[in-house]
């Protein structure tokens, strides 16, 4: 009787714990289920308005800027001790006459690591650079514009330098956009390659509206010539050219005066930076 009832237990116990691994089992599988259902509705996809694209470059670049100034600093440092201490005035300088005095020293120098790119390679990464810069606006194009000009032209890489000139060259062009609005003078002339050729003959520091009322007056149609008296043996291209022309005065002379006489056009050059 006793054997009977131990029997009873026993296999009462056992379907006890039959059952329970059963329902461990199924609830692990149901909650694994559940979870990787709730994983897949969760996941989306992040899209962004161009606008959040320029704001997140213009921040990648500025970053870049600054560790790059930075590093920068470290080594300006390094050559301003080595040029203070050499009396010499670049770090090209610096370096040439240290390996001259270790080498007197019988201390062998390792050769210069040479460039990996040439210079116009690297001329046509400084334009693609500066078109960048061109794209994030007019303030960041002055911006490095006036960074590499605080450099110094004599410390410039080749890729410095194709930057520089081609961001120059773009903050120039819409200087000269703004003078020309102030006189009423229409902008697109700048683009017309006459007018190129004409500025081209002067310096770089003369205004561009003085420029534009020369040629203004020059292009313009040219009118019959009067017979001169038999007395008059001269004209204004044959003149002796005097020092100085007041503004209104060379707006007297044509293109064909200038052509045949140089030195009075060089003479009328001259005197537009005194006006």
């Amino acid at each position: 009787m006793e054997n009977e009832e131990m029997l009873e237990q026993t296999n009462e116990t056992e379907n006890v714990e039959t059952l329970t691994t059963e329902e461990n089992v199924e609830g692990i599988e149901l909650t694994d289920t559940a979870d990787t259902e709730q994983v897949e509705e969760k996941e989306e996809v992040k899209t962004f308005t161009q606008e959040e694209v320029d704001e997140i470059v213009r921040k990648r670049l500025a970053r870049k800027e600054k560790d790059f100034q930075q590093k920068l600093s470290k080594y300006q440092n390094a050559e301003n001790v080595l040029n203070a201490g050499l009396g010499t005035k670049s770090i090209d300088e610096a370096e040439s006459k240290l390996r001259d005095f270790y080498k007197e020293q019988g201390i062998s120098m390792p050769e210069p690591v040479k460039q990996g790119l040439s210079d116009k390679e690297l001329q046509i990464l400084g334009q693609a650079e500066a078109d960048e810069i061109l794209d994030l606006g007019l303030e960041e194009a002055e911006r490095e514009a006036n960074r590499l000009a605080q450099k110094g032209h004599q410390n410039w890489t080749p890729k410095e330098e194709a930057t520089f000139q081609k961001l120059a060259s773009a903050l120039t062009y819409e200087k000269q956009k703004r003078e020309l609005k102030t006189i009423g003078a229409d902008s697109t002339i700048l683009d017309s390659k006459e007018f190129k050729d004409f500025a081209s003959q002067f310096n770089a520091n003369t205004d561009i509206k003085n420029i534009y009322n020369l040629y203004s007056k020059t292009s313009q149609p040219k009118q019959e010539k009067t017979i001169e008296k038999m007395g008059s043996m001269k004209n204004n291209a044959t003149e002796e050219v005097k020092d100085f022309y007041t503004y209104e005065e060379s707006l007297k002379f044509t293109r064909k005066d200038y052509e045949k006489n140089p030195a009075l056009f060089k003479a009328v050059e001259q005197s537009m930076t005194k006006w």
